[in-house]
């Protein structure tokens, strides 16, 4: 498996410069089926690697929150790190599903169907997942167990514990700066889901929460305390298909809380849009995309950051529209435009337009 990513972000005006920023990142690595080269049924064995150069556009350009970044390829670090690593137990042609090894919470959990043709990272990893704990999301992979079960054909639930201290984000980190203690603690990711089809269109619907029982900080006194979740809830919903079944108007959204306001960054998440398959006849592998992204902050945090000098927004909101052009069954490119309305640490509206290619083999 080799996939190759480059982009070109340009701030045309607003956030805390104008300019132009590039970035490549490229995934490589392979699978293996266990079950073909050592007849253990059921097996399978991954490990890859991830590279990443260039700058980060939403910091250096922008002034947002990092964890709502202009592009979900963004990393602070130009490294090359070992990525995931694991054993993975199959059963039942699939139903059920045992992973363990180094591994990542967003390859599994908050993952939107239609929310994929998307640039920004808000689209992938909840923003608030990323502020509540230090478990492994991208770029960070660490220790993990992973459990997926399909009780019935429209039932399904997935389980992923790890550890809460999957190191920085920095260049010297290869991929190995995780820890694992009591002072760490866990990370618990859990969704339940449903898969129906009002009117005969098919939709997902999920409910699950995150969680940390390592230490957080309370921002109204800089004490440490133990523990912070996050329920959230996702639709995927068809809203219009061919003849054939397949979508051609898909619609997504996700909100995510907490009720725990003192130790949170992220008061509120909700992100929601639109990805239209093959709008051109001709061009039935393009897909055209819109999409909204609101997140709200804690007072208690904002109060934190205003005592340390720093004129943070209570609010942020981010509009994008996206189109996919297929070039290729494995070439395709993606003119992007995002408009970020008062970022959280510049506070100056960006208008702001990205190009990616993607070549995978």
């Amino acid at each position: 498996m080799l996939e190759i990513n480059a982009e070109v972000w340009a701030n045309t005006s607003g956030g805390v410069q104008s300019g132009t920023v590039g970035l490549l990142q490229s995934k490589f690595g392979f699978e293996l089926d266990l079950d073909k080269t050592s007849g253990m049924q059921g097996w399978h064995y991954v490990m890859n690697w991830h590279a990443y150069y260039g700058n980060s556009p939403s910091i250096t350009l922008v002034g947002m929150d990092e964890a709502s970044a202009l592009s979900s390829l963004e990393a602070v670090s130009n490294v090359v790190r070992f990525a995931n690593i694991y054993l993975q137990r199959d059963f039942d042609d699939g139903r059920y599903q045992l992973r363990f090894g180094q591994i990542s919470a967003d390859d599994t959990f908050m993952v939107s169907e239609y929310g994929s043709t998307f640039i920004n990272s808000s689209f992938g990893a909840l923003p608030a997942s990323i502020w509540a704990m230090d478990t492994p999301i991208y770029p960070l992979w660490a220790p993990g167990i992973y459990g997926y079960a399909q009780p019935a054909d429209d039932l399904f639930m997935r389980l992923g514990i790890y550890t809460a201290n999957a190191g920085q984000d920095v260049s010297s980190n290869w991929g190995f700066d995780w820890s694992i203690s009591a002072n760490d603690g866990l990370g618990f990711f859990y969704e339940i889901g449903t898969e129906q089809s009002p009117w005969e269109l098919p939709g997902t619907y999920v409910l699950g929460v995150f969680a940390t029982t390592g230490d957080v900080t309370l921002f109204s006194n800089g004490a440490q305390d133990w523990g912070l979740a996050y329920p959230y809830l996702m639709i995927n919903q068809a809203l219009v298909t061919d003849h054939d079944g397949n979508t051609v108007l898909g619609g997504f959204f996700r909100l995510a809380t907490t009720f725990q306001p003192d130790r949170s960054v992220i008061d509120l998440d909700i992100d929601t849009g639109l990805a239209w398959y093959g709008p051109i006849p001709s061009r039935p592998h393009d897909v055209f995309g819109a999409g909204f992204v609101y997140t709200s902050y804690q007072n208690d945090y904002l109060n934190w950051q205003r005592r340390a000098g720093n004129n943070v927004g209570q609010q942020q909101t981010i509009i994008e529209v996206t189109y996919q052009i297929a070039v290729t069954e494995w070439i395709y490119v993606q003119p992007d435009f995002q408009v970020v309305l008062d970022p959280h640490f510049s506070r100056h509206d960006a208008w702001v337009l990205g190009l990616r290619g993607s070549v995978s083999f």
